[in-house]
């Protein structure tokens, strides 16, 4: 098969910028003042977030970057090729080069695909595409697009993310998940429906991590694609370390194939124990960093990421 990359860049650009998130969040940066938006995309350790609009807010724009990251992902493998001398590259710079939605994603909570497309853009960087076949690359992408829509669309994993990310609802923070993973019959003595829900984002997030490991374990042949998709999720894995002691990430493990019972997912296949231990330690661990974290190697955002 064969496909045209000037083609492909168009068609995903448009089918990003059409996603309701995406929009909202270019909205936003396209009429809100500069300092009402950097006060939306505030650092949430320095000034907490509780307000719901802009926790809706912010959850948009937490999409955003995650479809910018997948832009990254698409320019590595060979997708699409993105070019500041061409128009829909200048529209990616524009959005990568807000200065709110910057700072959000390169200082506040750092994430190095979008920042790595925009040195590309800037012509700061290179960021070349990968040599595979055009079926290899075609493949992995409309892969890592799927899983990344599963962890962009779930509700639960929502929620467990955001207990990872210092969030609290009706008080039952990630603490409060780590004391039940220690102590499982603690789990239902308070807010008994919250701790369902956080549980079953728990085991969404376990089922996603043994697929994506898997996944990036079979795709040796692009190690530089391969370190691009682990970086779009490396700031929740490096959550899992802060946030999840090891007696909490044993029970983690060993909890892994309850899922399948609970709730049976026709679209994700089942995972052992072993799968899941040895994803997680995988993608906890950095190794799939490289090459790319030797390649870009006194990054700023790189070091905070690592």
């Amino acid at each position: 098969m064969s496909f045209d990359p000037a083609a492909q860049t168009e068609f995903l650009w448009r089918a990003i910028r059409a996603r309701p998130a995406v929009a909202a969040t270019l909205e936003r940066l396209r009429s809100w003042p500069p300092e009402t938006q950097a006060r939306l995309l505030r650092d949430h350790a320095v000034e907490p977030i509780g307000r719901r609009e802009e926790i809706d807010a912010r959850t948009e724009a937490d999409l955003a970057v995650g479809s910018l990251c997948e832009l990254a992902v698409a320019q590595v493998c060979g997708y699409a090729r993105f070019d500041a001398g061409d128009a829909i590259g200048r529209e990616v710079l524009d959005v990568l080069d807000a200065d709110a939605l910057r700072r959000y994603y390169a200082d506040y909570y750092p994430m190095l695909p979008p920042h790595l497309l925009r040195l590309h853009l800037l012509g700061k960087r290179d960021l070349p595409a990968e040599q595979m076949s055009d079926e290899q690359s075609f493949g992995v992408f409309q892969w890592y697009s799927a899983l990344a829509a599963r962890f962009n669309d779930d509700p639960l994993l929502d929620l467990f993310l955001k207990l990872m990310d210092d969030f609290s609802f009706g008080g039952y923070r990630i603490g409060h998940l780590v004391h039940e993973l220690k102590d499982p019959a603690a789990r239902r003595l308070e807010r008994p429906a919250l701790a369902d829900s956080a549980w079953m984002g728990l085991f969404r997030f376990l089922n996603l991590t043994a697929e994506l490991g898997a996944g990036l374990a079979m795709i040796d042949f692009a190690p530089r694609t391969r370190s691009m998709i682990w970086f779009t999720h490396a700031y929740w894995y490096r959550k899992v370390k802060q946030n999840l002691d090891e007696v909490s990430l044993e029970a983690l493990r060993q909890l892994a194939p309850l899922e399948s019972a609970i709730e049976p997912q026709a679209h994700a296949p089942e995972f052992t124990v072993a799968d899941v231990r040895t994803s997680l330690a995988r993608l906890t661990s950095g190794d799939w960093a490289e090459p790319l974290a030797t390649e870009f190697a006194g990054d700023a955002v790189l070091q905070s990421v690592l």
